[in-house]
């Protein structure tokens, strides 16, 4: 995992925005496609967190302002033996709130079929992982590639794609005793990832402009709905 790095000027493909309006717009582009302000909310705070740890929050958010103008999924469903089934086409950005819900009350594996995103899970993967000391691995796979999030030790490791893609992904959560192989790339620490947002709310982020102005262009509809 690569640590994020802010450019002293950014380049022509890039532009400077601070964490806070991130969120906010974040948020106001989900309430303009139907989401309520509580999940909105936390989706933004995740997306600020992965475009800080993994630098993939803003074009994750962009891929589900991109795809079908009806309210994403923002909720974890039961089938009707009581077990949890993740909907159909939803994104990580919306899901990962609900699954750390869905963690802290009851753990348990999760398989999904269609999710798209499915990295954006993984802030409530680690904060389980800290919090209890249970090694958990999530993978995924699709046409553009496996990839992974492993929560070992206390430490967070992504690993493989993390771009959006037109289809979505398959893939298992699952709960584990110990990691057959070591994780691949650096992990990331709780007192890492916190000293990481420390910095970047103080010094910005570099993100790219096509992107920021996509996601502006969302949140703006949001803002223009709610005039009298």
């Amino acid at each position: 995992m690569t640590a994020v790095t802010v450019p002293p000027a950014p380049a022509p493909s890039s532009v400077g925005i601070s964490t806070r309006q991130l969120r906010d717009v974040a948020l106001r582009a989900l309430r303009a496609r139907g989401v309520p302000y509580g999940p909105a909310s936390d989706a933004a705070a995740g997306v600020e967190r992965m475009e800080v740890v993994a630098q993939c929050g803003l074009s994750a958010l962009v891929a589900v302002l991109g795809r079908e103008p009806a309210t994403p999924a923002f909720t974890v469903s039961a089938d009707a033996a009581g077990q949890p089934a993740v909907p159909a086409d939803a994104s990580g950005v919306l899901l990962a709130p609900p699954v750390r819900d869905l963690l802290a009350a009851v753990p348990q594996e999760l398989v999904f079929l269609a999710l798209h995103e499915p990295w954006m899970l993984a802030p409530a993967l680690a904060d389980h992982g800290r919090r209890t000391a249970r090694t958990l691995r999530l993978q995924w796979d699709g046409p553009s590639g496996p990839g992974s999030c492993v929560v070992a030790g206390g430490r967070l490791h992504l690993d493989g794609r993390l771009a959006a893609a037109p289809v979505p992904w398959r893939g298992r959560l699952e709960f584990t005793d110990e990691v057959k192989e070591p994780p691949a790339g650096p992990g990331l620490g709780g007192d890492e990832e916190a000293a990481l947002l420390t910095a970047a709310r103080r010094s910005g982020l570099a993100v790219a402009a096509a992107d920021w102005e996509l996601a502006v262009a969302s949140a703006r509809r949001f803002l223009v709905e709610d005039l009298p």
